[in-house]
């Protein structure tokens, strides 16, 4: 089962799992989880059954209103999580009913409907979030030098530069639907991760003298 699976499925129902937006997972990242609530086990049971081995990343992030109430607020955006591997409870590192699970990040989708977080369920449509490489070539060719579509579809796929940054900054990469943009955040990004690196180093050396 695969994310095309899912994609040419009549049906496209997904089950939901809320995460901080700090969280967020960009495509190709791999992560492991640890299930112990009994609604997020059903939840997975449900994607291996019914839903091609995929469920989404449901991002929630903090929201504040004039009268200064606070919100949890889902973004539109949702990553599309792949089911890799999965172990029985005794076999989850010890913990007594819990559920150990392998994922992979294989696309991203766009809400259609106002998700029901209890329920973790929400219709959800992907069309159209990343501009189509051939026409990017231009553009593409002297940010990344990509000479030929094979190149650029690559550089599309690559979201590596964003590994290291903030989550604010992930998010971000993920609700654009243009590389060049994310190519330049990613540079801004790295950018201050290399000038504290910089700092420390330096105040590690005078306080080594």
């Amino acid at each position: 089962m695969c994310i095309n699976c899912w994609h040419t499925s009549d049906d496209r129902h997904l089950s939901l799992l809320p995460f901080s937006a700090g969280d967020a997972m960009l495509p190709g990242e791999k992560r492991t989880l640890l299930l112990r609530d009994r609604k997020e086990i059903r939840l997975l049971e449900r994607a291996c059954k019914a839903d091609h081995m995929i469920f989404g990343q449901l991002l929630l992030y903090s929201n504040f209103f004039e009268d200064g109430r606070e919100a949890c607020v889902p973004s539109a955006c949702v990553p599309l999580l792949q089911v890799c591997e999965i172990r029985e409870p005794r076999d989850a590192g010890g913990v007594e009913g819990a559920i150990w699970t392998a994922v992979k990040c294989v696309g991203r989708a766009r809400l259609e409907t106002e998700p029901r977080v209890s329920e973790r369920r929400a219709v959800l449509l992907q069309n159209g979030l990343d501009e189509a490489p051939s026409a990017l070539l231009r553009k593409l060719h002297g940010a990344w030098g990509a000479r030929s579509e094979r190149e650029a579809q690559v550089q599309l796929a690559s979201w590596a530069g964003f590994a290291w940054l903030s989550g604010e900054e992930r998010l971000s990469a993920l609700r654009s639907r243009s590389p060049v943009e994310r190519l330049q955040w990613a540079r801004a990004g790295l950018a201050k991760v290399r000038q504290r690196l910089a700092t420390e180093l330096a105040l590690q050396r005078v306080i080594a003298k």
